[in-house]
């Protein structure tokens, strides 16, 4: 090694701590360090030797297939280096090995990176040779693996075509190329090459790493995907000779049978005519289950998944799953061989995202929130990933029609009014039209499948007791038929060729697959146990089915705002909705479900302190309750209660005495959303209101407050109002004095929120005199409303996001929030049917 790597004993040091990292790794595809010494101050370092030539001396490879096949060396030498936290920065032809067995090894690694930091590379501001390097190190930015698999697109373009994709006279013309040009297509020098294997060099070769491939792992699957189709065999495409099979020929006129003989022929075929129909007509719903089913539980590497879906051939999946960091994108993934690969790189929120795989098996359609416009859209992508495309706004549970032609979904028409509609698309977007609204239905859980023909659905449809019957509906002339009545909860339903239909149900307690025959009658019991056991899919001869095992949770945590940090608070496994805590800071008010089944509707109020103990339930009933708030004071709790047998618009605002917590009494119908503003006095929303009213509790009175079409709340003892106008034209939140009804001109209305606060907010909430505030980026901040001040909260608060429900206390000390996880397993029932 160079003199200068021992120049001072930081330098020497820094180096052997990367290079014995470098020495760590261990692989068949990497050539091996066995140690860096030194000897009278000179250092040195023992590589293994390797018998071959370089990489270059090989290309271009006349054969695609050997190409790929060196290549996954290549990539699964990267892969382990990544693992281990090293990253090459200098991969290219050079660096490459191939043994005299044709085995690639992989040189230098890691030493790229120790060279850049000692300053021994060509120039000292980059490390990497230009052709292979990625813009952001040309840039001088951030580089880490993604930087490598930058290069490997490179190499793996210049190991098909013998050129590099990105090209330049002299140096600056190469840095303009690789930062601003797109390589030429592949296929321009390579014509033979798959369309796999040219999105995968695209892919890699994507200026932004977060358009690239974000791990090695995934690109090996699409490789080693490629490979196979490429060694595929097909079937023969043009005119079928009689040499290649066997062709009947015609029957010349003195050949052909007698009347006589066809009238045999006849009479015979009418028994095995009648044994035909009398199996369809009287067999047909004795479809019997298979007792040697087998269950296989699918190994993902994740924990949070969503509903699945299963290609018509049984062998891959697609299903929404949250990395490490909470982000949800879609995932591909094989059955058997259990490679998974990233689709999306959307990075969305949790919204129990569906994702359902085309039946010609090459896209998928997916759920993907859409923040600024709060709601959900139907995006379609290529299983291969790249581009999507939004082919219906607002969609909901959006599945495939059994021809691929269109895509089914249901639309909440109305939030405040909650009625489903079926609606359908093309695949590409057009022709977005309405089928049917179910104004018959309740608000509750739905789902839908189409029949194997594609001319009718199984629909959920939700009665007045909060339970669910699947109904089959012809889209042709609107007929329906109630194929069960159970009234038991239902989540998902799947229409298989076999006529029958599979659907997940609690009726015996525990959310199960059961079938039942499309027809109805009896209902057959598919999978037992404790589990909760929802979305449904299966291949296109029933005989594989997917389906998914949730576990919803919520953790209860408390965040301080003086020492910015979040702390723990519950750690059981349940399904925890939301938390309130009181001006002391001493004990929470907080629902969860009564029973741990997430499909049973319905939850509870209950009690504990601040540290987790002293739990006690103080509701019962069946109903749903939301916006558990104290008061001022803390003596008093207020809430919103739903029962589960009555419209949805029926609510009602329940008081419960601390004191005396298992009396709850209600106060007042029709309250869709309301605030304390001190001990005796409640902000209010009735239902179909236009404006606030304060609703005092001694005196049962109610008044209307501010203005027609805003959302008005008193600060400040009263002395100013805070207030969200609607109106066209006035839209915005806004502050003025309560003196303005004697002089409006005095006390015009002024903005509400400074210029210090980013315009992305994604949650609000008014505690006086605060306005607090959530953007995007997970920032959090609050303004006084009196004074302006703005203050950054931002600060350690672990499962804090979009999705989590918020409370501040009225003492504007902490605040309390449920994280909520969406844990599910994946579960594979292979020959399902006899």
């Amino acid at each position: 090694l160079p003199s200068h790597v021992s120049i001072n004993e930081e330098t020497k040091a820094r180096f052997m701590q990367e290079a014995k990292a470098a020495a760590a790794l261990n692989h068949a595809n990497i050539c091996t360090i066995h140690g860096v010494e030194e000897d009278a101050g000179q250092m040195f370092i023992v590589m293994e030797y390797v018998d071959g030539g370089t990489l270059r001396e090989r290309i271009p490879f006349p054969k695609i297939n050997e190409a790929i096949s060196i290549a996954i060396q290549i990539a699964e030498a990267l892969q382990e280096a990544h693992a281990k936290g090293i990253v090459h920065r200098d991969i290219k032809a050079d660096n490459i090995m191939l043994t005299s067995k044709g085995q690639a090894k992989v040189m230098d690694f890691g030493l790229a990176k120790l060279k850049g930091s000692l300053k021994l590379t060509r120039t000292s501001s980059t490390v990497g040779t230009l052709g292979y390097m990625a813009p952001e190190q040309i840039q001088g930015g951030e580089v880490d693996h993604r930087s490598d698999i930058f290069s490997f697109g490179v190499l793996l373009f210049e190991m098909l075509t013998g050129r590099l994709p990105f090209r330049g006279e002299h140096e600056a013309a190469m840095v303009y190329s690789i930062v601003n040009e797109e390589p030429e297509p592949i296929e321009k020098f390579v014509p033979a090459v798959s369309a796999e294997i040219a999105h995968t060099i695209s892919k890699a070769l994507e200026k932004d790493p977060e358009n690239r491939y974000q791990s090695m792992q995934d690109l090996i699957v699409d490789l080693k995907r490629s490979k196979r189709e490429t060694g595929r065999v097909s079937r023969p495409t043009g005119p079928i000779s009689s040499q290649q099979y066997a062709v009947p020929q015609p029957v010349s006129e003195d050949k052909k049978p007698s009347p006589r003989i066809l009238r045999l022929i006849g009479f015979a075929a009418i028994p095995v005519l009648l044994i035909v129909v009398a199996y369809c007509v009287f067999f047909r719903s004795g479809v019997e289950l298979n007792s040697a089913m087998r269950f296989r539980q699918l190994q993902i590497p994740f924990t949070q998944v969503s509903y699945p879906s299963l290609s018509a051939d049984g062998n891959w999946t697609a299903f929404a799953a949250a990395d490490r960091n909470g982000k949800w994108d879609v995932y591909y993934m094989h059955t058997r061989e259990g490679e998974v690969k990233r689709v999306t790189y959307d990075s969305s929120i949790f919204v129990q995202q569906m994702a359902d795989i085309s039946p010609d098996g090459s896209r998928i359609v997916y759920s993907r929130p859409n923040l600024p416009e709060r709601r959900v859209d139907a995006v379609v992508v290529s299983v291969l990933g790249g581009s999507t495309k939004v082919v219906a706004p607002g969609a909901q549970l959006q599945r495939w029609r059994p021809d691929g032609e269109r895509i089914g979904y249901i639309r909440l028409r109305n939030p405040q009014n909650p009625v489903y509609s079926f609606w359908t698309v093309n695949a590409d977007g057009s022709d977005n039209k309405l089928e049917f609204a179910d104004t018959a239905g309740l608000a509750g859980r739905f789902s839908f499948c189409w029949s194997p023909n594609g001319k009718s659905i199984a629909w959920l449809r939700t009665f007045k007791g909060a339970y669910q019957e699947i109904i089959i509906r012809n889209l042709a002339d609107g007929k329906e038929k109630q194929i069960t009545s159970e009234k038991a909860n239902i989540d998902d339903v799947c229409w298989l060729r076999n006529g029958m239909i599979l659907y997940s149900s609690n009726k015996n307690g525990n959310s199960n697959l059961w079938m039942i025959p499309e027809d109805g009658g009896p209902s057959q019991q598919v999978t037992k146990g404790t589990t909760t056991d929802l979305g449904i899919s299966a291949s296109a001869d029933g005989n594989t089915v997917l389906y998914y095992q949730q576990q919803r949770i919520g953790k209860i945590w408390i965040g301080d705002f003086k020492s910015k940090v979040g702390t723990q608070i519950t750690f059981d496994d349940r399904g925890i909705m939301e938390a309130s805590i009181d001006p002391s800071g001493s004990t929470l008010a907080f629902t969860m479900n009564a029973k741990d089944d997430n499909m049973t509707p319905g939850n509870e109020l209950f009690l504990m302190d601040r540290h987790g103990a002293s739990r006690q339930q103080v509701t019962n009933g069946a109903h749903t309750l939301a916006n558990v708030r104290w008061s001022p004071d803390g003596k008093r709790i207020a809430f919103i209660e739903h029962l589960l047998n009555e419209p949805s618009d029926s609510t009602q605002l329940v008081l419960l005495d601390v004191s005396n917590p298992n009396s709850p009494r209600g106060l007042l119908n029709g309250v869709r959303g309301f605030q304390w503003i001190d001990d005796a006095t409640i902000l209010v929303r009735l239902q179909n209101a236009t404006q606030n009213s304060l609703f005092d509790i001694r005196k049962k009175s109610v008044t209307p407050f501010y203005e027609d079409s805003t959302n008005a709340i008193p600060l400040d003892g009263g002395k100013l109002i805070f207030f969200q106008d609607s109106r066209k034209g006035r839209a915005g939140l806004y502050i003025r004095s309560a003196d303005y009804r004697t002089n409006p001109k005095k006390y015009p209305p002024r903005k509400a929120i400074s210029d210090e606060i980013p315009r992305s907010i994604t949650w609000a909430a008014v505690v006086d005199p605060y306005l607090y505030m959530r953007d995007r980026n997970d920032r959090f901040f609050r303004q006084n409303l009196a004074t302006g001040r703005v203050d950054d909260l931002s600060g350690t608060y672990p499962g804090l996001d979009v999705l989590s429900s918020v409370v501040v206390s009225t003492s504007n000390k902490a605040f309390v929030y449920v994280a909520h996880q969406n844990n599910g397993k994946l579960i594979l029932i292979e020959n399902v049917f006899k």
